[in-house]
């Protein structure tokens, strides 16, 4: 099948990952990746093994702003090859899960190996996901902008795929970004 070129200003490959039920999918089905722009919590999670590809035009500053993001779930040492021509990457930790922070240290491992000398011009945006579950949070703001500092990541937020609170800002913080390093690097 056919499809017609999405026209814009820049074009992006993200990566989103994460472990399973952190809350990737639902991420993006709050920026209305799967339904309209308006926000629907559907959670379904993915396999983890699977690869999802979908495509978002987002208008930063009157400009348009094509992301090809790519959902690869947990990233694992055979992924690296989906790592070629990212542009950015978004990595999602559950608040309520204290062992998620930890756990994204392979992937970031292999992110850090795939892209060696381009890592500092790549941002990387960590992402808090399940703000909402108060009660059972187990990962403070303290951890996760310290753990953003030591990894050099260019920032965190947390968000609610429940509520949609900060879902938006992650993607056009990136875009923000990855126009900003694509400027000066030009």
């Amino acid at each position: 099948m056919y499809h017609k070129p999405i026209r814009g200003d820049y074009y992006f490959k993200v990566i989103i990952m994460g472990e399973q039920g952190v809350g990737k999918t639902s991420l993006l089905r709050g920026l209305g990746i799967w339904e309209s722009d308006r926000f629907r919590f559907i959670p379904i999670p993915t396999s983890g093994v699977e690869i999802d590809i979908r495509e978002r035009i987002l208008e930063i500053e009157d400009k348009k702003v094509v992301l090809k993001i790519w959902d690869v779930g947990k990233l694992r040492e055979d992924h690296y090859m989906y790592l070629k021509g990212v542009s950015g990457v978004i990595i999602v930790i559950d608040l309520t899960n204290n062992s998620s922070l930890g756990a994204i240290d392979s992937s970031l491992a292999i992110v850090k190996k795939a892209i060696k000398l381009e890592f500092e011009n790549i941002p990387i945006i960590l992402v808090g996901n399940k703000k909402d579950i108060i009660e059972e949070r187990a990962v403070s703001y303290k951890n996760l902008n310290d753990f953003t500092k030591k990894n050099r990541m260019f920032r965190c937020l947390e968000t609610s795929t429940i509520t949609g609170e900060n879902v938006r800002q992650v993607f056009e913080s990136l875009s923000r970004e990855m126009i900003e390093r694509t400027e000066k690097n030009k």
